[in-house]
């Protein structure tokens, strides 16, 4: 778990929230994030087709990696989640991207294996 602190926080009622707490991912996590970013579309040959949203991929993991918010109860919904300033916005991805560095060296320690000693993602 990692605490960080935002610069303008999240206004929920009257009370303005900067404390966050960001938790590893789980598999429905990652899951989840990758659903919500789904759609589907009328393909070229009039057939439907399910397209992703990298960006929008992104921010449902995002919003799925804080695990507390001040006091309020997670995960963030997306509307929470981009009624941020763009300054905090960066400084929770900036944060993301730091955790996201540790575990790829902390794979590359273990020789590329997950904690069961198996090659592949951990």
């Amino acid at each position: 778990m990692t605490e960080i602190k935002l610069i303008d926080g999240l206004k929920i009622g009257e009370t303005v929230h900067k404390d966050v707490t960001l938790r590893d991912l789980t598999a429905r996590d990652i899951l989840e994030a990758h659903e919500a970013a789904e759609r589907v579309v009328i393909g070229a040959e009039g057939s439907p087709v399910v397209v992703a949203s990298p960006v929008r991929v992104g921010m449902e993991t995002l919003r799925r990696r804080i695990g507390r918010l001040g006091n309020v109860q997670m995960p963030l919904s997306l509307a929470e989640l981009l009624s941020l300033s763009e300054r905090d916005l960066d400084i929770l991805q900036d944060a993301v991207d730091e955790l996201e560095k540790a575990e790829a060296a902390a794979k590359l320690e273990r020789g590329g294996r997950n904690h069961r000693g198996v090659s592949g993602n951990p």
